[in-house]
């Protein structure tokens, strides 16, 4: 049987959310392997590279995207490389120490995979000379770290994570077209000035302030829907209803037989089309106790949407905006 998972789309999240929360148990890429990661004592999220913000009222920075990744070019510790930017990852900073030196660092759980290879999160209490872009962080505490080398196959200068804490307070704009994400303190009307608008969608949290979750409807059947700018996309579903949704045409089978396309999906009451390679998963979302996203049918958004817009997605006033590109 192959994988429930893509090489990054949900191995990444053994990393993003078990180093985080209690102890997780999920299935990895290109197997069927359950990897339990059992962290130990974790620094709250606010004292995790509490250095690690961004100042000022609108930054704006380039953006690199490898397939459907946004990444951020920099160095850390004079280890050059990219930093994704994934708004999945809670805290400001992670890293991947099998490119990046960490001294003294303090274990942070264990991971053992089916195979008996064991994975290992960590705490490095300083990191070094951050550069994200033009924007230098002279020194950065408490930060997550992990080996990251599965991830390097997406980029072999695969440096880490930045995370929602880094822009915490600010509405962040994506523009995957212009490749470039900006960042704004401001009021709506200042971020939206000068753009087409073609909706603004509200949005929920759940157990942890960083995924946006919304109403949705696939076919006749309700569905909850997440964004998270570290993936594609992924369909969480019961082996009954997809087999109703791929008869209805609701899901239009691709070459691959884990990825379907979604001709039309209704988010919030508004209606959107042409998701394309949605991976689909008759299985609950693992990681469903720590994030609260428990719901019978998931459908988790990355750049299979994000692709085909603009979006600004502002945390205080609870909505992305979606605009022309």
């Amino acid at each position: 049987m192959k994988s429930y998972f893509r090489f990054y789309d949900r191995s990444v999240a053994a990393i993003k959310s078990g180093v985080f929360a209690g102890s997780l148990t999920i299935l990895l890429a290109n197997s069927s392997i359950a990897t339990t990661l059992t962290p130990t004592a974790v620094p709250k999220n606010s004292a995790s590279a509490p250095e690690m913000r961004l100042r000022g009222d609108d930054i704006v920075l380039p953006i690199a995207m490898v397939r459907e990744f946004p990444f951020i070019e920099g160095s850390v510790a004079g280890v050059p490389g990219k930093l994704m930017l994934d708004t999945g990852y809670r805290a400001a900073l992670g890293i991947n120490d099998n490119r990046i030196p960490v001294v003294n660092p303090t274990d942070n759980g264990v991971g053992i995979f089916g195979s008996g290879q064991k994975y290992a999160s960590r705490i490095a209490p300083a990191v070094h000379n951050v550069i994200v872009a033009d924007l230098h962080f002279p020194k950065v505490t408490q930060v997550r770290s992990s080996d990251a080398s599965l991830l390097e196959t997406i980029t072999p200068d695969f440096l880490g994570w930045l995370g929602h804490d880094f822009f915490e307070g600010y509405a962040i704009k994506l523009d995957y077209q212009k490749l470039q994400a900006s960042f704004h303190r401001g009021q709506p009307e200042e971020y939206l000035r000068g753009e087409k608008i073609v909706d603004a969608l509200p949005f929920n949290l759940r157990k942890i302030p960083n995924i946006p979750v919304m109403k949705g409807k696939l076919g006749d059947l309700d569905t909850t829907v997440a964004f998270d700018t570290g993936q594609n996309g992924a369909l969480f579903i019961d082996d009954d209803a997809k087999s109703r949704l791929i008869i209805a045409g609701v899901l239009k089978p691709t070459n691959d037989a884990e990825k379907f396309d979604i001709p039309l999906l209704h988010i919030e009451g508004r209606t959107f089309t042409d998701l394309k390679n949605i991976d689909v998963m008759a299985a609950p979302f693992p990681a469903a106790m720590q994030t609260g996203l428990d719901d019978k049918t998931l459908i988790t958004l990355g750049f299979a949407f994000l692709n085909k817009y603009k979006t600004v997605w502002d945390y205080k006033q609870r909505k992305i905006h979606i605009l022309e590109r």
